[in-house]
């Protein structure tokens, strides 16, 4: 991951609730990529609606994670995410 361009954390709002997101670069094919992961919360709600602002949401996510994955370190997480 580049120390230049840190992890952010943000939030989705959708169907009434907050969702956490977090944005990071990986390395792809040694290109740096920005990305948007979310928990399998958002992912569940997403599945369950159907609607076309949960496509439109959903195109925008990279991977979504576990709870526990979306608390690893920064490091760890673009690891696993350059690998999916």
């Amino acid at each position: 991951m580049n120390e230049h361009n840190p992890p952010s954390f943000g939030s989705i709002q959708f169907d009434g609730v907050e969702y956490q997101t977090r944005t990071l670069t990986i390395q792809v094919d040694g290109q740096e990529m920005p990305i948007t992961v979310a928990t399998e919360l958002l992912e569940q709600a997403l599945l369950g609606s159907g609607s076309r602002e949960a496509g439109q949401i959903d195109d925008g996510i990279f991977y979504y994670l576990t709870s526990a994955e979306f608390s690893l370190p920064d490091a760890v997480l673009a690891t696993l995410l350059a690998a999916a």
